[in-house]
């Protein structure tokens, strides 16, 4: 094995992609550093969404049981006027997902997300308040330089940093992300403060002009997430941690159903911020850099798998570097070469499903919701979307980490 593969393998960047890819790697049992520019792993927001094919990743890195200790388990999933509250179709999610796709679908807060993932990593690996500044290439190695003035070599670099991402920036040169023209709001209200039928609401998304809201059950039915998307024309701070009042919420979804405002009225606290995402890159890797997650394919959550794509790209990529006998860098660029296509592919259905969800004509409603009633008559699942080839791939069993 050649020097270079001794190296550690650097990850940036630690939040759910890099926390996954990380864990990964220690299974596989190659050397890994993380690299996070925050002082602490810290997660702030409310409730995310873990398909099937995210949970195989769970499964190979010993920690679905974790998982599910404090997540909710939707037996059916509705899609919800926004004014009447009514079903306008409903799909079986638990146990079916079991037994169709291999592995159940999963509601959880994302701290314990990141606290679950964290227990695969070691954290004498985790180097906290260390913003990447430079990255020099060299034949065999990345020698990584930080805002504190620390240097770090490395085998490969995988940029888990996010949108801004700071690796991308370094490869690929400075660009903005696209704001999407929505902002979202984010709180959880304990179900002690809410009505006794919340319960019976269970797994739902409210479908309205301009925008919709998906609410469900986390932290082991505790509290009820609240997730509502709004179409609006003023730009936003992107940030995870801008609180807005309650006022500003309940202006957006004047009008809707008395659950939404119950919900918005039982919170402590409200975040907001702009949606942004990015055109599909060409692509992510150069020598032995690349990217994942949000930092290579930012996508809009009306598909809930921005989380599930980073944790599948962590573990393809430390599957590929495990199986390549040293060969990181053609390793990386056969990582490129199997994900860019899927991530694409789902960074574009999600800004497409948008326009079905948000219909702002009332005729156009009317007839959404008539194909609705239909499919559900003849017994055709009535989704808008097909989502069999988000959630029947298992990239563990199709990326085994050896030859």
């Amino acid at each position: 094995m050649s020097e270079a593969a001794t190296l550690p393998v650097a990850v940036v960047g630690g939040g759910i992609g890099g926390l996954a890819l990380a864990g990964s790697l220690a299974k596989f049992g190659l050397p890994y550093i993380v690299l996070e520019q925050a002082d602490a792993l810290t997660e702030v927001g409310a409730g995310i969404q873990i398909g099937p094919n995210g949970v195989h990743v769970m499964r190979f890195l010993g920690i679905e049981t974790e998982l599910a200790r404090d997540a909710g388990m939707p037996e059916v999933y509705h899609a919800r006027d926004w004014k009447t509250g009514g079903t306008l179709y409903k799909t079986p999610r638990n146990p079916a997902f079991a037994e169709k796709y291999g592995a159940p679908y999963y509601q959880v807060h994302r701290a314990d997300l990141l606290d679950t993932l964290r227990s695969t990593v070691d954290p004498d690996r985790i180097h906290l308040g260390q913003k990447v500044t430079g990255l020099e290439q060299k034949d065999d190695r990345v020698v990584i330089t930080t805002a504190k003035g620390d240097t770090f070599e490395a085998g490969a670099v995988i940029g888990a940093d996010g949108i801004h991402s700071a690796v991308r920036r370094n490869l690929f040169g400075d660009d903005k992300p696209r704001y999407a023209g929505i902002v979202i709001f984010r709180l959880t209200a304990p179900i002690e403060r809410l009505k006794p039928h919340f319960k019976d609401i269970g797994s739902s998304t409210f479908h309205g002009p301009h925008g919709h809201v998906t609410v469900y059950p986390i932290s082991g039915g505790t509290k009820v997430n609240f997730a509502g998307a709004w179409e609006t024309d003023a730009w936003q701070e992107e940030s995870w941690s801008l609180e807005c009042g309650k006022d500003e919420v309940h202006a957006a979804y004047a009008g809707w159903t008395q659950d939404i405002q119950d919900l918005i009225d039982a919170s402590d606290r409200i975040n907001k911020w702009a949606l942004f995402d990015r055109d599909p890159l060409p692509a992510w890797t150069k020598g032995r850099c690349t990217l994942l997650g949000d930092a290579a394919h930012p996508m809009l959550p009306f598909l809930a798998q921005g989380a599930c794509q980073a944790i599948e790209d962590g573990y393809v990529a430390a599957a590929l570097l495990a199986r390549s006998g040293g060969d990181w860098a053609g390793a990386l660029k056969e990582y490129e070469q199997v994900r860019l296509p899927r991530t694409s592919r789902v960074q574009l259905g999600a800004r497409a499903r948008v326009a079905s969800m948000h219909e702002p004509s009332p005729i156009g409603r009317m007839i959404r919701n008539f194909n609705y009633w239909i499919g559900s008559l003849v017994g055709r699942d009535a989704k808008r979307f097909k989502p069999d080839w988000i959630y029947e791939v298992n990239v563990v069993s199709d990326f085994p980490g050896h030859g």
